[in-house]
């Protein structure tokens, strides 16, 4: 068991190694509003369903509120992985949607990432908690949840800055 774990321990270094020197907040190239303006930049994937081999985009994301040790960020594609890749540990990600509701998702890299209480919606003192509390219908696990998924297919009628003052409120109280 001590040498598996030793295994691990050294392959998780490797995979780390190439986070070094990376600053949170520093997400050059990830989040910067020219990620989008080239549908096939570099750095994307290709689509393994294009004969032809086309790139589609990367995700890219940006920042619109900055919290206590957390981001809030939008995409128009799940950034969840771009978001960790940038040294942001604890995020909430949202988009709107044609509806005119807004898709969320609360979220921290792992249960090891600490003052982010993210759920369940029903454990006293999370996030989910709180934005159940405002909005009934938010729910998810202690590392990742999100906003209401309606009958109709609508998510969440709370506004950004709503749901960043109701998660920093949370975050804050957690202390």
């Amino acid at each position: 068991m001590a040498a598996d774990l030793g295994r691990c321990v050294a392959a998780i270094a490797e995979l780390t190694r190439g986070l070094a020197g990376t600053e949170p907040g520093d997400h050059t190239g990830l989040g910067d509003p020219a990620d989008t303006s080239d549908p096939v930049r570099a750095g994307g994937q290709a689509d393994a369903d294009d004969p032809a081999g086309r790139r589609r985009p990367a995700a890219s994301f940006r920042i619109t509120h900055v919290g206590t040790g957390w981001v809030m960020a939008t995409s128009d594609t799940d950034a969840f992985d771009r978001v960790y890749e940038a040294g942001h540990a604890r995020a909430v990600m949202w988009r709107p949607l044609p509806d005119g509701s807004t898709a969320y998702t609360v979220g921290r890299r792992s249960d090891l990432v600490d003052g982010f209480p993210v759920g369940p919606a029903e454990a006293p003192g999370t996030i989910l908690g709180a934005l159940a509390a405002r909005e009934p219908g938010w729910g998810g696990g202690s590392s990742i949840g999100g906003a209401p998924r309606r009958p109709d297919g609508s998510r969440s009628s709370l506004h950004p800055d709503a749901v960043f003052t109701i998660v920093e409120a949370a975050v804050t109280a957690a202390g």
